[in-house]
């Protein structure tokens, strides 16, 4: 793809922009860039889920966690979604709130 410096190219597809942007950083297109004000990302809805567990697994994903640095119920949430990942066919497996 040939593109003029200093000039955000026009895309076929969202795969062609993505491999563009890979290779580029938006600070070589200072010009054409436009700073928006109220702009707003919603975060994505989640739910509280409360599991049982004695103790001992507690202290064990703790520890795990800690060695990883980060939280134990950030640990727990990955090990869930990999899982669900091997579980659900890969054609209907689309997590966009993840």
């Amino acid at each position: 793809m040939k593109f003029q410096k200093d000039k955000i190219p026009k895309f076929k597809t969202e795969a062609e922009e993505a491999e563009f942007w890979q290779k580029h950083s938006p600070l070589e297109f200072e010009g054409e860039l436009k700073e928006v004000e109220g702009v707003h990302f919603p975060s994505p809805k989640r739910s509280i889920v409360a599991i049982k567990m004695n103790d001992q697994m507690v202290k064990i994903l703790k520890d795990i966690s800690g060695r990883k640095g980060i939280g134990f119920s950030s640990l727990i949430r990955m090990w869930v979604l990999e899982r669900l990942k091997t579980e659900l066919p890969a054609a209907s497996w689309k997590m966009k709130n993840q």
